[in-house]
């Protein structure tokens, strides 16, 4: 998937507001790693948390975003864009 522009300089707080909305819970954090997971269908994924205002990198996101699977239209069900 080819990332919107609206997504770029997207914060990693609205990143995790994002994957909680959708089910996710804080699993655990390792140092400036959090670790949420999905009870639901058993997914797992990994955000880089330096601080809660950070932006991610255009290619780090792209991968997180691939990972779980989100479409555009995820993507504004959720109001990342």
């Amino acid at each position: 998937m080819r990332l919107p522009p609206a997504l770029r300089g997207v914060p990693v707080r609205a990143l995790a507001a994002a994957l909680e909305r959708d089910g996710f819970v804080l699993d655990r954090q390792s140092g400036s790693h959090r670790v949420y997971f999905n009870p639901t269908d058993q997914r797992r994924t990994i955000v880089p948390w330096k601080s809660p205002g950070s932006t991610l990198p255009h290619g780090t996101l792209k991968a997180i975003l691939d990972d779980l699977g989100w479409s555009a239209d995820d993507l504004k069900r959720l109001r990342l864009i």
